[in-house]
């Protein structure tokens, strides 16, 4: 069984879902202490201010639904 996990970038140590949505990647549910290791590539947009960040991922142990927010255009 496999789930997404959202990737997040972070100013700061702590990662929660109002931080910098990257994207997800689908995972395989491990074990309780277990470890899994994966690899996937995201691009920081050039909008992103220079500096320290946090890499997180959002696990949802709680089952709650992560809905990364979207670019709107509103025209006039």
């Amino acid at each position: 069984m496999s789930e997404k996990v959202p990737f997040v970038l972070s100013p700061d140590s702590t990662i929660d879902l109002t931080d910098m949505f990257l994207g997800d990647r689908r995972m395989p549910k491990p074990p309780p202490g277990a470890c899994v290791t994966k690899t996937k590539n995201v691009r920081i947009g050039a909008d992103v201010a220079a500096g320290d960040y946090f890499l997180g991922l959002i696990v949802d142990s709680l089952k709650a639904r992560f809905v990364p927010p979207r670019k709107t255009l509103a025209l006039g």
